[in-house]
């Protein structure tokens, strides 16, 4: 796992997919493309040095960056 900072906007998408949310889902409540969801979640697994959404969360938890719960 790194030791690394996401952008605000990275940050914003970590914590809807913490909630459950669908990139569809993503795009609609921050108004942005489903291209641009796709991005940010893989900037964010890269980053988190996951192979999935869920690891990358849960890394990003761990970390700190967003809150669990």
């Amino acid at each position: 796992m790194r030791n690394t900072q996401l952008s605000e906007r990275e940050l914003e998408v970590a914590r809807l997919i913490a909630a459950g949310y669908s990139n569809k889902q993503m795009a609609s409540e921050l108004g942005i493309s489903h291209n641009t969801v796709a991005r940010h979640v893989a900037n964010i697994m890269r980053k988190m040095g996951a192979g999935n959404r869920t690891e990358a969360v849960l890394n990003a938890i761990r970390q700190e960056l967003i809150p669990f719960g």
